[in-house]
């Protein structure tokens, strides 16, 4: 067990570099159990996530490795077709092994996965997908068994129920290996999903995004080994950003790519911050207003606001001069983060489980908190930072399943952080 406790009141300022995204990392990993021989992915993060999914790897009889921040992950040797369900519970990302499982032994054997608990998650999006491609699905309580009656999937045209970003991953990796030409519909198009596709189609994939929404992919059973390099988290590049303007900071980031946040800069100089953008992937972030403009929200699918950002957003609000409504669209628990910035003096109103009203304004004082989820965490942590004196933030180990060496990151742009074991 360990806690953060964080001594705020100090400016962020100097440079930070941001770390490959968790989001486009872990369908890669994913993807990468395809080829015949070992593939690289480079600039992996260190976090618990990405721990997680190794260790199921490997307990499947697969090898992977760290070099540095590079992954080399190898599935011709996976022999085991049950997930471990006290992993799967861990980490609802375990659902993108699936298709490679199915790949390789013809069969998969799950429990319904874990992860944070933020609503409503689903994960019919996956098995129907892989249903429309030809596998069979048996369901026992809360237990899952998918075989294929034939030696591979079958192409087929996929309408996905929503522009789901790991439902689209499933998807994309299960048509790689079906026979045919499969078109997927209603796919997501964020940065991670065009990682993915990058990635198979480097591995010797046909893809073709006939338009913002389709997809089609032409399956194999041949996969070439590769490397590849994983994008910048935007999330995380837009979390520093978040915690620069919070502390009235000078930031610079490397990796915050301008094109994967259009709209989340726009809103950021809405709410006054200064924002020069240095090249593609490096930005400088600055405010010296002592009260932020109250700037409204709604999150939706991309390139609309994150979900992932909505919580850090919500802590933006608590400095603003006047009233912030968050609508958010994707989640029903996502909000409960606001209770526990209750504790620090935060006022606002819920006025059901995807709307809020926050008010401005109102000096926050230090407390005792417990992170409620990743993005909810990280969102108490920006809270701590701009807040003078001292406060600790208990199950931080959410926090650390998103953001790597986020103690040392913040230490070295100025922050008074500690883990304390």
């Amino acid at each position: 067990m360990s806690y953060y406790q964080i001594t705020g009141g100090t400016p962020l300022t100097g440079t930070v570099k941001i770390s490959g995204a968790k989001n486009a990392a872990l369908p890669m990993i994913a993807a990468a159990l395809l080829t015949d021989g070992p593939t690289t992915l480079k600039q992996v993060p260190d976090i618990e996530d990405i721990k997680v999914i190794s260790q199921i790897i490997t307990e499947l009889g697969g090898t992977i490795t760290r070099q540095g921040s590079d992954l080399i992950i190898d599935g011709t040797t996976i022999n085991n077709h049950l997930i471990a369900p006290e992993l799967i519970n861990k980490l609802r990302g375990a659902v993108l092994l699936l298709a490679p499982i199915l790949f390789r032994l013809k069969q998969v054997t799950f429990q319904f996965p874990g992860g944070c608990v933020i609503g409503d998650r689903p994960i019919d999006i996956h098995i129907d997908a892989l249903k429309a491609l030809g596998a069979q699905v048996d369901q026992s309580e809360d237990t899952f068994h998918l075989s294929l009656p034939t030696e591979q999937l079958t192409a087929n045209r996929i309408t996905l129920r929503e522009m789901s970003v790991t439902g689209t991953a499933t998807a994309i990796i299960a048509a790689a290996t079906a026979a045919g030409t499969t078109i997927i519909q209603l796919a997501a198009f964020e940065p991670e999903i065009i990682a993915l596709q990058d990635l198979l189609q480097t591995m010797g994939v046909k893809i073709n995004r006939i338009d913002s929404t389709t997809i089609e992919v032409v399956g194999t059973t041949q996969f070439n080994p590769t490397t590849v390099t994983v994008i910048p988290d935007r999330i995380e590049a837009a979390t520093y950003a978040a915690a620069a303007i919070a502390t009235k900071g000078d930031l610079q980031i490397i990796g915050y790519t301008a094109d994967h946040l259009t709209l989340v800069t726009t809103k950021f100089r809405q709410l006054g911050a200064q924002i020069e953008i240095i090249d593609p992937t490096t930005i400088r972030i600055k405010n010296s207003l002592d009260q932020l403009n109250p700037v409204n929200i709604q999150t939706n699918i991309y390139p609309n606001f994150p979900t992932d950002l909505q919580p850090v957003w919500g802590t933006l609000a608590l400095f603003a001069n006047g009233v912030t409504t968050i609508f958010e669209i994707m989640y029903n628990s996502r909000l409960g983060y606001l209770q526990e910035l209750a504790k620090m003096g935060a006022k606002f109103d819920i006025l059901n489980p995807h709307q809020a009203k926050i008010y401005g304004s109102h000096p926050l004082k230090p407390a005792q908190l417990s992170a409620p989820d990743i993005r909810g965490g990280i969102a108490l942590v920006i809270a701590a930072l701009a807040t003078p004196g001292t406060t600790t933030i208990d199950q931080n180990y959410f926090i650390d399943r998103g953001y790597e060496h986020l103690e040392a990151k913040l230490k070295s742009i100025g922050a008074n952080i500690t883990k304390v074991e």
